[in-house]
């Protein structure tokens, strides 16, 4: 099984306004505090106050930048609820069109796994010597907390690597949808890329390049 990188056609036009949370109560937290989480969390997100224009209601997919997931409409979260993903929750969010009517939307959070799902043993990383101008020799990294140590290492060598990454992820689970700190993004099974298209959802793009592959599905 193939995966591919889930874009968004981004459109700055979509929304008219998106909330910003000034006071925080003990059990409501901002969205960006959920990109780094490796857990589910005991406090909500605050997804209040979104305003979007009327010629975008349909749209499947709303583009804030997030790490830690996506807001997909009911549509999608239907799709989605048909395959298997990564550890995750879905949150309601509060989506209103500009005459005031409401529009489903849900926030998916997917708790950041990445390398525990990852075949360490099959999985090769490089990474790029911007000196050198050229690709490192792979790396063996069995852990976050190896790569950490490695770009501690790399630095102390004077060996400038901006980035560690693999040509091609070996997942080791058998999952429709992936978050991807390492890729700033999310990975998506060929199944779930093939559903997609079929429903023609609006707002989505799915790259042709292969990022990761699962050999036993």
């Amino acid at each position: 099984m193939k995966y591919y990188k889930l874009r968004f056609d981004v459109n700055n036009d979509v929304l008219k306004e998106v909330p910003d949370i000034i006071e925080q109560e003990s059990d409501i937290r901002d969205l960006r505090e959920f990109n780094n989480l490796d857990r589910i969390p005991d406090f909500q997100p605050y997804l209040n106050d979104f305003i979007i224009y009327d010629k975008f209601k349909n749209v499947d997919i709303l583009d804030l930048d997030l790490n830690s997931g996506i807001i997909v409409s009911s549509k999608f979260k239907d799709i989605l609820l048909r395959h298997n993903l990564s550890e995750h929750r879905f949150y309601e969010a509060n989506v209103f069109s500009t005459k005031g009517e409401k529009v489903d939307f849900h926030y998916l959070f997917l708790v950041n796994t990445f390398y525990d799902l990852l075949d360490l043993e099959k999985t090769k990383f490089y990474g790029m010597d911007w000196y050198g101008n050229k690709l490192t020799d792979a790396f063996n990294i069995k852990s976050e907390k190896d790569r950490v140590e490695l770009s501690k290492r790399v630095r102390k060598d004077n060996i400038n690597i901006e980035v560690v990454k693999s040509e091609t992820y070996i997942i080791s689970q058998k999952l429709d949808l992936i978050r991807c700190n390492i890729e700033n993004g999310f990975l998506i099974s060929e199944r779930l890329k093939y559903e997609i298209e079929e429903y023609d959802l609006e707002n989505i793009v799915i790259s042709e390049k292969v990022y990761a592959e699962n050999v036993n599905w």
